[in-house]
C-alpha cells in the first residue's frame, strides 16, 4: 500500500499531491481536534464530531489516491502486454 502512495506522489499528477496532502493535513488535525478534546481543551461534545469528519474525509482521500493509482498502475500493464502480443 505504501509502494502505490508513494508512486501516486511521485507522479506528475498535481491533483493528486494535492489531494495527499489535504489528507495529511486533515489527519493530523483531526488527531489534534481529538485529543485536545479528551484532555478537555476543546468542547467533548464538538471535537468529537469534528475529529471524525476530518479522519474520515482523509481516509476516503487516500482511499481514491490508492484505488487511483492502481488502475494508471493496471492500464500501463494492460499497455504493455498489448504491445508486447503485437
Amino acid at each position: 500500500m505504501f509502494s502505490t502512495l508513494s508512486k501516486a506522489w511521485q507522479g506528475k499528477n498535481p491533483r493528486v499531491r494535492s489531494i495527499f496532502s489535504f489528507a495529511i493535513v486533515s489527519l493530523i488535525a483531526g488527531i489534534a481536534t481529538a485529543l485536545l478534546g479528551e484532555y478537555g481543551i476543546l468542547a467533548h461534545e464538538w471535537s468529537r464530531t469534528v475529529a471524525v469528519l476530518l479522519l474520515a474525509f482523509s481516509a476516503v482521500s487516500i482511499t481514491a489516491i490508492f484505488t487511483f493509482q492502481s488502475v494508471t498502475d493496471q492500464q500501463l500493464r494492460e499497455k504493455k502486454n498489448e504491445g508486447l502480443e503485437e
